[in-house]
């Protein structure tokens, strides 16, 4: 039988939406791709699931959570997903009603603050595996904190480690570019000017 394709969803802070955009275009021009933000995104509702990939920010996933929720999509990509880290914000509350097959958090922030944070984002990308948050906190968060080279740490380590894909400084140096430099001199307008 065949899988039936849907929409996918990239979500995504303001500031990349661009990023997203291009290399869309840059590796896969044949994929036709919507940008669901600012003031013309309600232009979109009634034909957003016609689109391969759908491209939004937070702020606009949180603000049209009552629409975007009652739509079923397929790969949903979190980008910078540390953006949801708090399970008490809006922002990981509206995340958390997205409906979807497979669901990708990328962060360039490795997962250090809290084991909370570790929760949070797991509860998003694979609900149940770390329990409710109670849970988590009884079995996890309490024990490691006590004893962090305990059986506890490696259990979690074991739980989460099919499902995290870290990738060092070190590791990454060869498929990077050589860095380029460009020194692009603007001039402030006369109000700018003034400002300033």
């Amino acid at each position: 039988t065949e899988i039936p394709f849907r929409t996918c969803l990239i979500v995504a802070p303001a500031s990349v939406v661009h990023n997203w955009r291009n290399e869309l275009w840059k590796f896969a021009p044949s994929l036709t791709v919507a940008e669901y933000k600012g003031t013309s995104r309600s232009e979109l509702k009634n034909t957003l699931m016609a689109w391969d990939i759908v491209i939004t920010t937070y702020q606009t996933l949180r603000n049209d959570i009552d629409f975007l929720q009652k739509q079923v999509f397929g790969i949903v990509v979190f980008d910078e997903s540390q953006s949801f880290k708090n399970r008490e914000s809006q922002i990981h509350h509206a995340v958390s009603q997205i409906k979807g097959d497979h669901y990708i958090a990328l962060s360039g922030t490795p997962i250090e603050n809290s084991l909370s944070d570790l929760w949070s984002l797991m509860y998003v990308i694979n609900r149940g595996l770390l329990g409710s948050h109670t849970t988590f906190q009884n079995y996890f968060v309490r024990p490691i904190t006590a004893n962090i080279s305990g059986s506890h740490s490696e259990s979690l380590r074991k739980l989460i480690s099919p499902f995290i894909l870290r990738r060092t400084k070190e590791e990454v140096l060869e498929d990077l570019p050589e860095r380029t430099d460009e020194l692009i001199i603007c001039d402030p307008d006369p109000e700018q000017q003034k400002a300033y």
